[in-house]
C-alpha cells in the first residue's frame, strides 16, 4: 500500500521528468503539485484501510478490502481529475523520456520491494522466536 500510495499514483499523475527539462520559472508550482497530490493519496489510503477494517469485522474480509479499495480509487481519480495538469516537455525527445519514465518507475518498485523484504525478514526473526517460546 506505501508503494502504491505514496510512489505509483502520484508518479502516474504527475510523471518523472529529466533534469533540466520544463520550465525552471515552475518548478516550486510542479512541486507543490506533486507533494499535494501524494498527501491526498496516502490520506486517502489510510482512510481506506481504516474503513475497510471496520467492514471487514462486521461484513467479512472480502466487502472490507473491495469497499477500501474502492474508496481509495475513487479519491485519488477525483483529486486527479481537479488538481491541474503540467506539460512542459516541449521538443524532448519521447524514446529518451520514456526510458527515463520506465528507469523511474522501476527504481522506486526496487526501492519498495528491498524495504518490504528486509523489514519482513526483520520482523520474521523476533515473531518466530517467540512462537518457539510459547510453543
Amino acid at each position: 500500500m506505501g508503494f502504491l500510495a505514496f510512489s505509483l499514483v502520484p508518479f502516474l499523475k504527475y510523471p518523472a521528468a529529466p533534469p533540466a527539462v520544463g520550465s525552471g520559472d515552475t518548478i516550486g508550482e510542479r512541486t507543490s503539485y506533486y507533494f499535494v497530490f501524494v498527501l491526498i493519496s496516502m490520506a486517502a489510503v489510510v482512510v481506506a484501510a481504516l474503513l475497510g477494517r471496520r467492514i471487514a469485522a462486521a461484513k467479512g474480509a472480502y466487502l472490507g478490502v473491495v469497499t477500501g479499495g474502492v474508496l481509495y480509487v475513487a479519491v485519488v481519480a477525483v483529486a486527479a481529475a481537479l488538481m491541474p495538469t503540467v506539460n512542459e516537455l516541449g521538443d524532448f525527445p519521447a524514446d529518451v523520456l520514456w526510458e527515463f519514465r520506465v528507469s523511474s518507475v522501476l527504481t522506486l518498485a526496487a526501492l519498495w520491494g528491498a524495504l518490504g523484504l528486509s523489514l519482513t525478514w526483520m520482523l520474521a526473526r523476533p515473531l518466530t522466536q517467540n512462537a518457539r517460546t510459547f510453543s
